[in-house]
């Protein structure tokens, strides 16, 4: 197969197949021998020496010193994976602040930066903060541009098949202030910064890939993750280990669904936790604390967000029954408070074997998910990176 003599054959595609499907056995086995690496890919070793070479010759790799012998007496060759070669890149525009996170192949944190914006700061001001947050990134690490293999930009809004971002609908709680309502290419608005793929996504898809990934749904491949900032709520749904994301990218957009009390939910102050409205969230923050040291009037308020929940909550147990259904985002900062009583509440309505739990990752779920996105995507296109190396 790796040695072509016929006429006919795409040999360029055949050593691009053969390229990345070694680098992608170097990726995974991060530190392999040429035996081991011949084994994995069903390559020749002549093939698979060719092709080791080039990548230390484009950084891709380094070869370690012996480790062991082979069978015939002479020191087994050994190559690691450099996971530096390239970096993943995510950028979210919450509603109040712009993130900023980068991370090596391996899902290594390089850092992460962040700008208070205005919650009703324009689109421009919020482009403004990713640039130069990425221009702190870069001197911050100690790379140029070309090291970046993918973005993965986060918005609020439906975001839809051909990337474009619906804010109009939410007005002025959204990117946007009254002058900016629409449709907007987010990713196409940020192209020239970057020479390298731009995707975008929904914060909550990207939370609940987040949750899959490091949080509290690993090892789930039926799930949902309800994410809140602020009184603003979306729902992340992943079928059988991938992100649902229905007709033109509207699933999970509850805060239109009359089901899920949104307007009620929105008027009770807990939903203020980690909201750009700094007093009311100081507000929040105070009656959890309270509750915390149990008093009477604090919990009544939390058991009173917890049953306005349980109607929605319920409805996604019996429509989509799934493993578990994560509640995070800013809402994750009272989950201590909030599951038990939310627990009794869903369970007056159905027994079901759904997992209610708690994120510990809260809002930074959503770069995460960004930042395994672009891994992914990364990954995808191993060959395409080698050879533009």
């Amino acid at each position: 197969m790796d040695e072509p003599a016929a006429n006919g054959i795409d040999l360029e595609g055949m050593r691009r197949h053969n390229t990345a499907a070694t680098l992608r056995a170097l990726h995974q086995g991060r530190d392999l021998t040429l035996g081991q690496l011949t084994h994995a890919t069903g390559l020749s070793r002549r093939t698979v020496e060719k092709i080791i070479a080039s990548f230390v010759d484009l950084q891709w790799a380094v070869e370690r010193r012996p480790s062991g012998t082979a069978s015939a007496g002479r020191p087994a060759r050994s190559f690691a994976f450099v996971a530096s070669a390239k970096v993943a890149l995510s950028i979210y525009f919450a509603r109040d602040q712009v993130e900023l996170s980068v991370c090596d192949l391996y899902g290594t944190s390089l850092g992460r930066w962040s700008e208070i914006v205005s919650a009703k700061a324009g689109l421009e001001t919020r482009m403004s903060a990713a640039r130069g947050l990425a221009r702190q990134a870069f001197a911050n690490i100690g790379i140029g541009r070309e090291r970046v293999g993918a973005v993965v930009i986060a918005a609020s809004g439906v975001v839809h098949d051909n990337g474009s971002v619906d804010i109009g609908p939410l007005l002025g709680h959204s990117l946007s202030t009254g002058l900016d309502i629409g449709l907007y290419d987010l990713a196409g608005k940020l192209r020239s910064e970057f020479p390298c793929p731009i995707f975008i996504e929904n914060d909550a898809k990207l939370a609940a890939i987040g949750e899959a990934w490091r949080g509290a749904a690993a090892g789930c491949q039926n799930f949902a993750c309800y994410y809140t900032y602020g009184p603003w709520v979306g729902v992340g749904i992943v079928i059988d280990g991938t992100i649902h994301r229905g007709v033109d990218g509207r699933a999970g957009e509850v805060l239109w669904a009359d089901a899920f009390e949104r307007q009620a939910i929105a008027e009770n102050p807990i939903s203020h936790l980690g909201s750009p409205d700094l007093v009311r969230a100081a507000k929040a923050a105070s009656i959890v604390e309270s509750a915390r040291n149990n008093d009477p009037d604090a919990l009544d308020q939390i058991r009173n967000y917890a049953r306005l929940m349980a109607p929605g909550i319920g409805a996604m147990v019996w429509l989509l029954a799934p493993e578990a259904i994560v509640i995070g985002g800013t809402l994750a900062n009272a989950g201590d408070l909030l599951l038990p009583m939310l627990s009794e509440f869903v369970t007056l309505r159905v027994p079901p074997k759904t997992r209610l739990l708690a994120s510990d990752l809260g809002t930074s779920a959503v770069s995460l998910g960004a930042l395994r996105t672009a891994l992914d995507r990364i990954e995808e296109s191993f060959a395409d990176l080698v050879v533009a190396s």
